[in-house]
This record gives C-alpha cells, structure tokens and sequence, in this order.
C-alpha cells in the first residue's frame, strides 16, 4: 500500500494460525540499507515470538494458560521531518498465553533523500 510520502509503502503481513497467530505492518522504502534494517527487526522479532511459543509449550505442557491465546502485533507510525527527514516508529505487543502483552518500541530515522540512517533505538515496556 502507498503512502503519501515518496518511496515509502507500507506492507502487512497476517499468519492466521492459531497457534502463533500474528499481524505485522512493516514499510518498504527505495533504499536497501533501511529494507534491510527493517526486515532484520521483523524477522527478529518473528523469531522471538514462535521460540518463546516453543520453550513455553516444552518447559509447561499442561499449564491452564495453555488456553489463552498467543499474539504478536507489530504496527508502525511514520513521521516527516523538515521534508527529507523520516521517522519510523514500530510498537511491538507480544502476548504468550496471555491477556496482557509485552510492549517494545524500535524507531528508525533516516535521510529519505540519501537513504542514510541516523537513528536506531529500541525501549522495552514489560508488563
């Protein structure tokens, strides 16, 4: 999906598996070095996700919790700056057997004339 911005689209992503279900907007932008950055956190983040799914089921297969349900949902705010400056702001909820989720915030800011990247910094929101 485009965006007003240019280069900038944005890109979603479902699994509908009940097990690990999850929802995830991602951008793509027209240089390689920010695609790269942006798709390292995401499959990071995926990666994450199913092994804590995975260690979880191992460590406690009978846990009552087993019931409630697991969610990953990564949405991302994008934000202008003096008109070639991009701010990308990813928040990631996880929730593993649980009503509450684990929120972490990944900014990524870059010259979206010359692609360079100026910013990266993530901040964790346990619950």
């Amino acid at each position: 999906m485009n965006t007003n911005i240019e280069g900038i689209r944005i890109v979603n992503e479902t699994l509908k598996d009940p097990t690990k279900p999850y929802l995830i907007q991602s951008i793509k932008t027209n240089f390689e070095p920010i695609n790269t950055a942006i798709n390292k956190y995401i499959s990071d983040s995926k990666t994450q996700y199913e092994n804590i799914i995975r260690l979880k089921d191992k460590i406690e297969p009978n846990d009552s919790s087993k019931n409630l349900l697991n969610n990953l949902n990564i949405s991302v705010e994008i934000s202008t700056h003096q008109d070639q400056y991009i701010s990308l702001i990813f928040t990631k909820n996880i929730a593993i057997r649980s009503n509450q989720s684990d929120t972490t915030i990944y900014t990524l800011f870059f010259n979206n004339k010359t692609g360079k990247s100026l910013i990266y910094k993530k901040y964790s929101m346990g619950m």
